[in-house]
């Protein structure tokens, strides 16, 4: 293996390595330690404080960006926040590899996906509706028709893409809006709910699985945003008859939902705890009163079951 610590200065590391396994086809990995080794002569380091940009938040958002030329990887960090590592990968076609870490302590489950050149660029058009004031001086990088895999055109948009993606997410509306989480988590999304409808309930729980952690990562603000997620893993773990695993996604689910009482998923939500919670012996008399209670309080209208509610979501 071969360890790339990544190294801004003497005083201030990330707490990470990045790692390429032998057996990993080149998909890095973080190991939480620092070996100190400085790589200064390989890493141009970069930072953009947010106060250059004069609609980036104005308190607290400081970027890192660390160019490895010995990695071909870029590393985008918020302290804050997140940090978003952008690394190149090629196979057919030019892939752009990212990689979502929580900063401030360990954090052992990281998220990886992967976005072609269109990606970003419909992301960009999306923005441009909602946020082209915010947006209007950034510079997308442009498609070449030639030369694309050009190791000049590679370095090239490559630093594009790192100041392109360091702007945005500097930008809190930005990186809050749906346009921006759609573009870290839809395609993945649209795949788990394709093999949910078409009953692969372990292939969709395999992905619902990792692309969920994301979506909290991306949603803290509100939590509610992941509920649809947590109920599609309900349904799967439900048809895999594993019903303690069910119940476990379904309360969290229900602690999302406690100032929500009006959601479309809750009512559908406590009738499958309540149907969990009797095969499983627990208590489901408190379910069955929130229950009726909620449904006092609707108008008499067509109520879903939840997989049903599942089975709609993400339709292309």
């Amino acid at each position: 293996q071969k360890y790339l610590p990544l190294v801004h200065t003497a005083a201030d590391r990330l707490p990470h390595q990045l790692t390429y396994s032998s057996h990993g086809a080149g998909v890095p990995e973080l190991t939480g330690s620092d070996s100190g080794i400085d790589l200064s002569t390989s890493i141009a380091t970069l930072s953009v404080l947010s106060g250059q940009n004069p609609n980036a938040d104005k308190t607290k958002v400081k970027f890192k960006i660390c160019l490895s030329t010995f990695s071909k990887t870029t590393v985008l960090c918020n302290k804050t926040e997140y940090f978003l590592l952008l690394a190149f990968f090629f196979s057919s076609c030019q892939l752009y590899k990212i990689i979502i870490i929580q900063t401030g302590s360990f954090d052992g489950n990281r998220s990886v996906i992967e976005r072609r050149y269109s990606d970003f660029e419909k992301l960009h058009k999306n923005l441009l509706k909602d946020f082209n004031e915010e947006i209007e001086d950034v510079t997308f990088p442009k498609k070449c028709l030639t030369g694309n895999f050009t190791e000049e055109m590679i370095n090239e948009r490559k630093l594009a893409f790192r100041d392109y993606l360091g702007f945005l997410y500097s930008l809190k509306c930005v990186r809050r809006s749906k346009e921006f989480i759609d573009f870290l988590i839809r395609p993945e999304m649209e795949e788990a709910y394709g093999c949910l409808r078409g009953g692969q309930y372990t292939k969709a729980l395999e992905i619902l699985v990792q692309v969920s952690a994301l979506q909290e990562k991306l949603t803290r603000q509100s939590p509610v945003l992941v509920v649809p997620t947590l109920c599609a893993l309900v349904v799967c773990h439900k048809d895999l008859e594993n019903p303690a695993s069910a119940y476990e996604y379904g309360e969290k689910a229900l602690l999302r939902l406690q100032m929500h009482g009006g959601h479309r998923y809750y009512v559908p939500l406590l009738e499958t705890m309540i149907t969990l919670a009797y095969e499983l012996g627990k208590d489901f008399l408190s379910l069955q009163e929130k229950l009726e209670e909620s449904k006092a309080k609707r108008d008499q209208i067509k109520v879903f079951t939840l997989k049903e509610l599942a089975v709609r979501e993400y339709i292309q």
